[in-house]
């Protein structure tokens, strides 16, 4: 009971904190980089405003976007990049860096550094390895692994997934998978 109380109150303390947060801090994002992104046919504060709720196709567009921009608009890009990870998640931004290329990666890993000393929010000028350790072990090629979830349903769901595909590759090699045995032996016993 008091360990369901100090859950409920660490829950209610990080959500005030997040509340806090995206009350007092906004992403910022340049004109002069709405103009190139126009340019690019890109609907740039439509992939900001996505990735604000977590998008993941919305995160990785921007990030692939940044091979579109170069100098001050590079850098501005790299600060609303910066500032969009607390609202995205660090496991988002990591999981979509994931995905990119090296040599993206390395020259996000340039900007978003520069970025931090362009940030007006003084918390994002603190070591990144800090606040979005995810996204910094991603970006310095570090291998991305999610942690396992600890969701019955998905758990249930994986499960199921694993035994699907054991009992395709049984199937392949010709042996009756472990599933059908189950339901042979209970329309036996019947």
């Amino acid at each position: 009971m008091k360990i369901q109380r100090f859950g409920m109150a660490t829950f209610t303390a990080m959500l005030l904190s997040f509340q806090l947060f995206a009350q007092t801090h906004k992403v910022s994002v340049s004109p002069s980089v709405l103009d190139v992104a126009k340019w690019a046919g890109f609907e740039y504060q439509k992939h900001v405003d996505l990735a604000k709720s977590g998008d993941f196709k919305a995160v990785t567009e921007l990030l692939d976007f940044s091979g579109t921009v170069d100098g001050v608009d590079a850098l501005d890009h790299a600060v609303t990049c910066l500032e969009l990870i607390p609202y995205a998640s660090d496991l988002t931004f990591a999981a979509a860096l994931n995905k990119a290329k090296p040599k993206l990666k390395s020259v996000l890993l340039e900007r978003f550094q520069l970025a931090q000393g362009r940030s007006k929010t003084e918390s994002f000028r603190s070591p990144m390895a800090t606040w979005a350790p995810n996204t910094w072990a991603a970006l310095n090629g570090k291998p991305f692994q999610p942690a396992p979830s600890t969701d019955p349903s998905k758990m249930a769901e994986q499960k199921s997934k694993k035994e699907n595909l054991a009992g395709q590759t049984d199937k392949a090699k010709g042996k009756t998978p472990p599933s059908e045995i189950q339901s042979l032996d209970q329309s036996n016993k019947q």
